[in-house]
């Protein structure tokens, strides 16, 4: 019942299988409960500890990767629930710690010729990446994720 050993069973028996961007997920699991909570038993983690995690993402200017911490979390604990690992989970009733606001930013035409100028210069994969990224405008995971038998060669 090890945080490190659930964790891992959690990513690997629902992420994975449910998930496309299962990986930001491990991710998340990874650098904020693990490493803090690896070796300790799941069923041992209580509110606070959970508290501490999200109060640092915040306090180091991440109030939007605190909230991913929690999402996430959550998701975990839900699982563990519905598993008979844990009983409750610790974080019921818990709101995310920011408010989250749409971000409208457009580079100007000297950041994207410097972003263009400093792709040509970089190794696979970014040199064909970023201009894609920037003329499709599709969002970074998507146009990581997205199969050639998508692509409509004849449009």
């Amino acid at each position: 019942m090890k945080v490190e050993a659930v964790c891992r069973e959690f990513v690997r028996l629902h992420s994975q299988a449910r998930n496309k961007s299962w990986r930001e997920a491990e991710r998340i699991l990874e650098r904020e409960f693990i490493d803090t909570f690896g070796q300790r038993d799941i069923r041992e983690i209580k509110r606070f500890d959970i508290l501490e995690i999200l109060d640092a993402a915040v306090a180091r200017g991440s109030t939007y990767q605190a909230n991913r911490i929690l999402a996430t979390i959550r998701k975990l604990y839900n699982w563990c629930i519905e598993r008979g690992i844990v009983d409750s989970s610790p974080i019921v009733g818990m709101k995310a710690p920011a408010k989250e606001v749409s971000r409208e930013r457009e580079l100007d035409d000297a950041e994207l010729k410097a972003l263009l100028r400093a792709c040509r210069n970089d190794a696979y994969p970014f040199r064909q990446y970023v201009p894609l990224l920037l003329a499709t405008a599709t969002r970074r995971a998507e146009l990581a994720e997205m199969r050639w038998s998508e692509i409509d060669g004849e449009k």
